[in-house]
């Protein structure tokens, strides 16, 4: 008879989590093969369940802190985290050939439910989660708005009504965009300027130093373009600004680009090493005439470098 309560209550514990997560959509997360996806949860991660093996989710011990990666042209998946407050996070992972959103900043109304001893407590939750370029709380809670949200159902009576007033969601995204818009260029950048090139062969070399280019892309109203420098000898180089300009095929007059933003630069290029650059500029579009020219001066007494990009890689 014990054993028979013991089944029981253990039966009805996970039939109330399992219908707790069926009453209220998951996180909907998207991924592929050269972006990776930073989750930071309310507190530490206790307990996971895993993902298919087309994907893969990695986090240390007691970190509240994940990290998310995808194979190619797969599509769904779920994955499930607990963390140590008790809270449950459900997460629905699709494969996508382009990803807008590359960190979480997780909250506990958005977990599916709380689990206290053997008990689990419902926790209103949005079918859509807010995704956060961020990783500076304090501004979130400082700069956060309210926005609307249709598609969001309102569960009463274990019955999901889409008539009833949407809940308030909460969009710090945009006010710290305005407030501080160089935090939030850095965090993006750190999304991206280790990810696998996505532009290939496109690069200048002179000597045993070799300048590429390998991502552009916009977000907001800014173009983030990362390059890539190499130094292939036994010998370190300091290395100057690279400076940008726009010229016209057959043009005289040269358009001078100032970044509002510049991340991971570095003023020597050590023996034998690499390292990736951000800059960020105002969003531009090129005509079929134009090049954008990136040039590095002097880093070998009077020798300089200089990559081409045609209007092609810069207008995608």
């Amino acid at each position: 008879m014990r054993n028979f309560l013991k089944n029981s209550i253990f039966i009805g514990f996970f039939f109330s989590c399992w219908f707790i997560s069926a009453s209220v959509g998951p996180i909907k997360v998207t991924l592929n093969e050269t972006n990776s996806i930073t989750l930071f949860f309310p507190s530490e991660i206790a307990t996971v369940i895993e993902p298919s093996h087309d994907f893969h989710f990695s986090y240390d011990k007691q970190s509240n802190m994940g990290v998310l990666k995808a194979k190619k042209g797969k599509d769904l998946s779920n994955l499930t985290v607990t963390t140590n407050d008790g809270n449950i996070f459900s997460f629905v992972l699709q494969y996508a050939k382009e990803v807008n959103h590359f960190v979480f900043v997780l909250t506990p109304e958005q977990a599916i439910g709380k689990m206290h001893g053997s008990s689990t407590k419902a926790i209103h939750s949005k079918e859509d989660t807010i995704s956060i370029p961020l990783t500076k709380l304090k501004k979130i809670e400082e700069n956060s708005t309210v926005l609307e949200n249709s598609n969001i159902p309102i569960v009463e009576n274990n019955v999901l009504d889409f008539n009833e007033k949407p809940m308030a969601v909460l969009e710090p995204e945009l006010d710290l965009y305005r407030s501080d818009p160089e935090t939030y260029y850095e965090v993006f950048c750190e999304n991206t300027y280790l990810q696998k090139p996505t532009i290939k062969k496109v690069a200048r070399k002179t000597g045993v130093i070799e300048l590429k280019i390998n991502h552009v892309a916009s977000d907001k109203n800014e173009m983030y373009i990362t390059l890539q420098l190499t130094n292939g000898s036994l010998k370190s180089y300091p290395i100057n600004d690279l400076q940008f300009y726009i010229k016209t095929r057959g043009g005289s007059e040269e358009l001078s680009l100032t970044p509002l933003y510049e991340f991971n630069t570095k003023n020597v290029l050590k023996p034998n090493s690499s390292f990736s650059s951000v800059y960020v500029f105002k969003n531009f579009k090129l005509s079929e005439n134009q090049h954008v020219y990136i040039i590095l001066n002097g880093f070998d007494g009077n020798r300089f470098l200089m990559l081409p990009l045609t209007n092609k890689i810069i207008n995608g």
